[in-house]
């Protein structure tokens, strides 16, 4: 959960105040949650507190990763691995965020192996912008057959230039599969 709070105030008595707090309501999923398996690798860059098991729960307590020099060039790539994500429309759930002097931003892409081989997601998906906590929910934009082994990592969107180490903490990391509705065809079946 969040570190932002929403308090009420509730007058006990004459002298006597009770507080009341009600956390931020993280992002839901309508079907299967997976969390992280394990911290697959890291490079550029290190984890500077906690591990892929403390991004299993929204609890304020997270891993922190930090960039490293590559080339004069301040650089982070860090990968989870997520055993066993069911099939249907995949999105990936975070809940972090930034600390940097440098405005870099930092980005989740990955993969997963098929029977085909590799299926890339490239893009700016579901970015931590902000030095302030927040949640989202990205859509993937890709649906699954099978059950798969996914491999989601983190980047800094600044690849080609500064020397300043920014850092970024995740308290929560999931992917969620939701079931995908079936629209029968012109056959009056699924496709």
């Amino acid at each position: 959960m969040s570190g932002r709070s929403l308090f009420r105030l509730v007058l006990v008595g004459v002298a006597g105040v009770t507080l009341c707090i009600s956390p931020m309501q993280a992002q839901t999923c309508g079907g299967t949650l997976v969390v992280p398996s394990a911290d697959e690798s890291t490079g550029p860059g290190q984890i500077y507190g906690g591990t892929y098991l403390n991004t299993q729960s929204s609890d304020n307590i997270g891993e922190a990763l930090n960039e490293t020099l590559v080339n004069g060039v301040s650089k982070l790539y860090h990968v989870w691995r997520f055993d066993n994500v069911p099939a249907g429309a995949i999105h990936i759930i975070r809940e972090g965020y930034r600390l940097t002097c440098d405005n870099d931003d930092f980005r989740f892409r990955g993969w997963y192996d098929s029977d085909t081989g590799p299926y890339y997601f490239f893009g700016n998906i579901c970015p931590i912008t902000s030095e302030t906590e927040s949640s989202a929910k990205c859509s993937l934009n890709h649906t699954t057959d099978d059950a798969y082994t996914f491999h989601m990592y983190i980047q800094d969107t600044n690849q080609v230039s500064g020397a300043d180490l920014s850092s970024v903490r995740l308290d929560y990391l999931a992917l969620c599969s939701e079931e995908v509705p079936c629209t029968p065809g012109p056959s009056g079946f699924c496709e």
